[in-house]
């Protein structure tokens, strides 16, 4: 019976020591996850440590994979001196001594990083003529380029190209610029661009031309502009064919001498020869609408051509057919 009792007297002696005594009651120590992230610009590379624990990190230890000093910083910042693939281990320990290491490739090169181009252009549409600029840029190397004019024709490959639309109305057609560097690197620009064939002459809403009464010279007169857009050109295309000007916005100056013209020399035209003209507009405006001359007047009288070029045509008073006023006047 003695005996008994203190065996049990033992056993209970056990179980109170293993409770109380040892670390086998508390949780044990988990170990870091190392781990960093890298950026290179050129020789110099930048390490940024990325590492976690269940407590906290003491100390950092990285080995650049290159002969130098240990690095000691949470982050690190080193410049090799040659260019190359680099085996950079880190070995981080926490708060508890326990400690882990990770090993990533970084590559340190010579050779600049390629910019990628900046697709650009500008163009002007002289009525069914569009001019395209290439104004794209590229930083580190050469460009080539690639034109969608958006019409079912074949893509253009020259820098700055011309093209002629077919068309009878205004057309708003989606033109693509693609350029791509001498490494391969790409980029893109759409704009939209609106044609619209020439403006031709309109009496009373109707086509028309202006009929000589009897024989007499023609004398045209640009008399007033109030526009902006460049390369409004006015044409005289019957009884013979006379670009009077090519900038009506800019030049000539109404009231001068050069805004003055005689068709072929001050040439006396037989009775019943009929006058015709045409404006091309020199708007780019992506929403403009299709330019349009206004006739009224007489042989006796002379005639006014009022033309508006579509230029801003959600604007105050638009279509206000007053960007360029012309007078055409017949003499006997």
């Amino acid at each position: 019976m003695r005996a008994s009792r203190l065996l049990a007297l033992a056993a209970a002696i056990a179980v109170a020591g293993g409770a109380c005594g040892g670390d086998g009651g508390g949780p044990s120590n988990q170990a870091p996850d190392a781990d960093f992230t890298s950026a290179c610009d050129l020789l110099e590379c930048t390490l940024t440590d990325a590492s976690t624990d269940d407590g906290t990190i003491e100390s950092w230890s990285w080995n650049f994979d290159d002969g130098s000093a240990l690095g000691t910083t949470e982050d690190a910042v080193h410049t090799y001196a040659s260019a190359g693939t680099y085996d950079v281990t880190l070995t981080v320990t926490d708060d508890n001594g326990a400690t882990a290491s990770v090993t990533k490739q970084v590559v340190a090169t010579t050779t600049p990083a390629n910019q990628v181009p900046n697709a650009g252009f500008n163009f002007i549409c002289n009525a069914l003529d569009c001019t395209f600029t290439n104004t794209s840029t590229d930083a580190d190397g050469t460009l080539t380029h690639s034109w969608n004019f958006d019409d079912g024709s074949p893509a253009s490959t020259e820098e700055n190209p011309v093209h002629t639309y077919a068309v009878t109305e205004l057309t708003t057609f989606d033109v693509t610029l693609t350029v791509t560097d001498d490494d391969g690197a790409t980029d893109v620009i759409t704009k939209a661009v609106a044609v619209a064939p020439p403006a031709t002459l309109t009496c009373n809403g109707a086509a028309c031309s202006l009929v000589l009464d009897q024989a007499a010279s023609v004398t045209v007169t640009l008399v007033s502009e109030a526009c902006n857009a460049a390369g409004n050109i006015f044409i005289i295309t019957a009884p013979v064919l006379d670009t009077l000007f090519t900038d009506g916005c800019n030049a000539p100056v109404p009231g001068t001498p050069e805004a003055t013209f005689q068709l072929d020399n001050g040439t006396l035209f037989a009775q019943g020869t009929e006058i015709e003209a045409e404006v091309i507009s020199g708007s780019d405006d992506p929403g403009r609408i299709a330019p349009a001359i206004r006739v009224t007047g007489s042989f006796a009288a002379g005639w006014t051509l009022e033309f508006d070029d579509g230029e801003d045509p959600t604007g105050p008073g638009e279509p206000d057919f007053n960007d360029l006023i012309l007078t055409v006047v017949a003499t006997p």
